[in-house]
């Protein structure tokens, strides 16, 4: 008799872990079937690859312009980080 509520607690866990086991499965069948219909999807789209291509191509244009624009902005700040030190250079240190 006192093992009788250990054993319901038992049975009562096996239970839940059953059950809890099973919407896990579930779970990975519904991921497993998005992941299928994705691979599907990438295969039939295989025949846009130049829409694909000339998207990157365009970003890369993008980035190009971009760092362009960064190396000017670096340039500039070289150039009067320059001007300072030879303004301080030309009137000496004295005044530092």
């Amino acid at each position: 008799m006192a093992d009788e509520p250990r054993i319901v607690l038992l049975e009562e866990t096996a239970h839940n872990t059953l059950a809890a086991l099973q919407r896990i499965e579930r779970r990975l069948n519904q991921i497993d079937g998005r992941l299928d219909g994705v691979e599907q999807l990438i295969r039939d789209n295989l025949g846009q690859a130049p829409l694909i291509e000339r998207r990157f191509d365009e970003l890369g244009r993008d980035v190009r312009e971009w760092r362009t624009g960064f190396h000017w902005v670096v340039v500039l700040m070289l150039l009067g980080f320059a001007g300072v030190l030879f303004a301080i250079l030309a009137h000496g240190f004295h005044w530092l």
